[in-house]
């Protein structure tokens, strides 16, 4: 079983409530939301212990703490975009995946990015530049069950997996979120994946749901089966 934690941070969004989705199933961790570095220290701080567990955000922000507190051996990114930004200062949602990298906190050998299709010529050079395997959703060559039977063979090789998964990996006429991306799963088959990857719930050690706009009813009925999926017998 997983144990669920809600997280209402997010870095980059001025604060947005819609994301922030805390319901009867979380345990809420309170940060502060006004200084975004001393939040995402907090983050860190307070689940640095945790595992077995599923984060809700909140913004994708959340994903360097969480990642950085708990050091995996192995990141799959189910994400409509690369967050691949060079960062700055303060860690946002656009660039808390090449900060990990950059820090060093996870190689980018050890990173899986899934579905993405919107992202910047920095992004995609830096993606060539490090090799990160990726999976481009607008360069769909394989089919769904392919994708699937790729993503399962990964976390089959590793132990310690976290799994990331932003709900704009899903298309933006399906789900309510803060940056929606055409040309994305849709929920019948981010269910099917789902359905399969949590299959191999002992080699995935942590999850995180973020970017859920979950004042939309479907929406959050999504990020609530991924919560099911995961924690059925």
């Amino acid at each position: 079983m997983y144990e669920v934690y809600g997280i209402p941070f997010c870095s980059n969004l001025k604060n947005d409530k819609r994301t922030n989705i805390i319901n009867v199933y979380c345990k809420k961790i309170e940060v502060d939301n006004d200084d975004k570095d001393l939040g995402m220290k907090q983050i860190e701080e307070r689940i640095k212990n945790v595992e077995r567990a599923i984060f809700v955000g909140g913004d994708h922000s959340i994903s360097y703490a969480t990642i950085k507190a708990i050091k995996p051996e192995f990141l799959v990114v189910l994400d409509a975009h690369p967050d691949l930004i060079k960062p700055l200062k303060t860690i946002t949602n656009e660039d808390w995946l090449r900060a990990l990298i950059d820090e060093k906190i996870i190689d980018e050998k050890d990173v899986l990015l899934v579905g993405v299709r919107s992202y910047d010529k920095r992004e995609k050079d830096f993606i060539e530049k490090k090799n990160i395997s990726t999976i481009f959703f607008d360069k769909f060559y394989l089919n769904l069950v392919d994708i699937t039977n790729f993503i399962m063979e990964k976390i089959k090789a590793r132990d310690r997996v976290y799994l990331s998964i932003d709900i704009d990996v899903i298309d933006g006429s399906n789900i309510a979120t803060t940056f929606p991306e055409p040309f994305g799963l849709s929920s019948r088959e981010f269910l099917y994946m789902i359905n399969r990857i949590s299959k191999l719930k002992e080699k995935i050690f942590a999850i995180d749901v973020v970017e859920a706009i979950t004042t939309d009813l479907l929406t959050k009925k999504i990020v609530e089966k991924i919560i099911k999926v995961f924690n059925e017998n």
